[in-house]
């Protein structure tokens, strides 16, 4: 497992994810089919499969992984991931990030305050120069969302979405160290 910084914005907490805690409060939130609108995975079937993806979170080496936490109700709303840094063309970088929000909390920026969190640990801390993310160009929000914090569209991809057997451009942004900085986020 790697370490886990605890970091505190204005309105979220971001921790270390405790698998059995945080298990029924994260699967009911997980059971809204839009939470997987534009993800690979579908609809969990139990409490138990979401404490085991969250005991994965914490166990996988390639990932630092948080739950994100209402601080008004000390509960889960949400799941946040990078991948560790790599070192790429004299680059360090890290491939890829995730999070998941409650729906209830989506267009509240609750999301924008979690990435001011994990990008200030990533630049600052982890001392990256990239950070790159990718999204479906048909989920539209996601897309806006990270163009809005300084993503540059990098490339698009035309790629098979296997949950739908259809196939969908794959939009890969970066967000340079550079943009971070002059954004003052």
């Amino acid at each position: 497992m790697n370490y886990v910084p605890e970091m505190h914005g204005e309105r979220i907490l971001l921790r270390e994810i405790i698998s059995d805690g945080d298990s029924e409060e994260w699967f009911n939130i997980m059971k809204d089919p839009d939470m997987h609108l534009w993800t690979g995975n579908t609809v969990p079937e139990s409490k138990e499969d979401i404490r085991v993806l969250l005991q994965n979170y914490k166990e996988n080496e390639n990932i630092i992984a948080w739950a994100v936490i209402d601080k008004k109700t000390n509960q889960i709303i949400g799941t946040y991931w990078i991948w560790v840094p790599l070192v790429k063309d004299n680059v360090r970088l890290i491939q890829t990030e995730a999070q998941r929000i409650s729906k209830l909390y989506w267009r509240r920026g609750y999301t924008t305050e979690a990435r001011k969190l994990v990008y200030n640990y990533a630049f600052q801390q982890l001392e990256v120069d990239e950070i790159h993310a990718g999204a479906w160009a048909n989920n539209v929000s996601s897309c806006k969302s990270m163009e809005a914090y300084g993503f540059i569209l990098l490339e698009v991809e035309k790629r098979l979405f296997k949950k739908y057997s259809k196939e969908y451009d794959e939009n890969h942004y970066v967000l340079y160290r550079k943009v971070w900085e002059n954004k003052k986020l």
